[in-house]
């Protein structure tokens, strides 16, 4: 047997087998630079080069049990995260635009509001559908619109049957991961996943299961990441014109024709105003009536003596004769209606509760039309229709050229007119 001598720095250890230098090489006390000799060699020489030893060093032993480098196939956290953004994106588009715009009107009573997907049933409903789509997707192509484009590809390793494997995965990303749908919550799992992959590690749904291969191309990543933004804002543009179907729809069912008994002329109404006409004593006035909108108005003319009055100054008489029942905000403010002078101001009921009043007139050759729009519970700016509703019924209005008989003395006749009001207390 040989045994060997070896110098450490200054010291000389020795003599030991070929079997216990071996062992002080993988404890790193021989290094591959360490002098050795034994009888007959002629003189010393490195450990690295003593052939017939084959010493296996510390740093080689390293190197072996160090972590392997990472698979260049295995797909990272954003090739993956883009793909599925797409699926949803597309999904969402191809399956859950045309199931919400038929299953809208069956669904008013529990304020579903399809297609615009804006509360949680809506986008936990969605989510369900896409999950499933999916699976069927994985099970018959292997592949979805989203992996294909991101170049990734699921190996099922679990053993199950593809379909029964890619269900259950499916379920857990859908349960697990994008907490079935429910917006913000799966922000964490997101975070948890991403973390993994970068480490190389599998997703905790894919662990033991499958491994997702990619292609590894920053170009696959932005394709997938750019088709997830075209279908969003295809997504966008195809909600707002089925929001605009809609609202034509539901305009053209909620709106009808009243017809001014006294002009002829033709005013758009929603299908919610009641309206009839009041006997006056002086011209004409209609009652209408909207619960839905807790609104009155009372619209109607008088006749006058002298034509092309001045609309503020009737505004500010009228406001004289009505001052008991309606007290007035601020000054009467001139405009332009269809070409005729017209003035409006708005005030309160002070004997009722949260009542807000509009009043407006419109002087046509020698007869004065008159507005008074009742709003109950909020302010006349938060009635959406307000303008509108004004335009639409005063531009009925007309001279009806007839010869003022003035039968309430030095007033006018209005002021009779308020007791017919619903808000008006009895």
């Amino acid at each position: 047997m040989t045994y060997w001598y070896y110098k450490l720095g200054r010291k000389q250890g020795g003599p030991v087998s070929a079997e216990d230098l071996g062992v002080l090489a993988r404890k790193g006390t021989i290094k591959p630079e360490t002098l050795l000799w034994h009888p007959g060699l002629a003189d010393w020489v490195n450990a690295s080069e003593a052939s017939e030893l084959s010493l296996c060093f510390e740093s080689d032993m390293s190197d072996k049990e160090s972590d392997p480098l990472p698979d260049p196939t295995i797909a990272g956290p954003w090739p993956r995260f883009w793909a599925r953004l797409a699926d949803e994106m597309i999904i969402g588009a191809v399956v859950g635009l045309p199931f919400g715009y038929l299953i809208r009107p069956h669904l008013p009573e529990i304020g579903v509001n399809f297609p615009a997907a804006d509360n949680l049933l809506t986008i936990v409903m969605l989510a369900a559908i896409t999950s499933i789509v999916l699976w069927g997707a994985m099970t018959l192509f292997g592949t979805t619109p989203g992996k294909l484009v991101a170049g990734l590809r699921v190996e099922n390793r679990s053993g199950m049957p593809d379909w029964q494997f890619y269900m259950t995965r499916e379920f857990r990303i859908w349960f697990f991961v994008n907490t079935v749908g429910v917006p913000y919550l799966s922000i964490i799992p997101c975070i948890l996943q991403y973390r993994r992959i970068t480490k190389g590690r599998p997703a905790w749904y894919d662990e033991g299961a499958a491994i997702v291969r990619g292609k590894g191309r920053l170009s696959r990543s932005a394709a997938a990441a750019a088709t997830a933004a075209v279908t969003f804002m295809l997504t966008v543009m195809a909600i707002g014109y089925m929001n605009m179907l809609r609202a034509e729809e539901r305009m053209a069912s909620s709106y009808r024709y009243w017809e001014n008994p006294a002009t002829g002329k033709k005013a758009d109404l929603w299908s919610t105003w009641v309206f009839g006409e009041i006997k006056a004593d002086s011209g004409k006035l209609y009652h209408f009536t909207s619960d839905k909108l807790t609104s009155e108005i009372l619209f109607g003319y008088e006749p006058m003596d002298q034509p092309s009055v001045d609309a503020v100054a009737y505004g500010e008489a009228l406001q004289s004769v009505i001052a008991e029942d309606i007290s007035v905000n601020g000054k009467w403010e001139p405009f332009k209606l269809n070409g005729f002078d017209a003035a409006r101001v708005t005030g309160i009921e002070p004997k009722l509760k949260d009542v807000n009043v509009e009043l407006t007139v419109v002087i046509v050759g020698r007869s004065a039309w008159r507005m008074l729009l009742f709003v109950e519970g909020r302010p006349l700016t938060k009635l959406a229709i307000r303008e509108v509703l004004i335009h639409s019924l005063l531009s009925t209005a007309k001279d009806i050229n007839v010869p003022a008989s003035m039968p309430c003395d030095d007033e006018t006749c209005f002021s009779a007119l308020l007791s017919i009001v619903r808000f008006a207390p009895s």
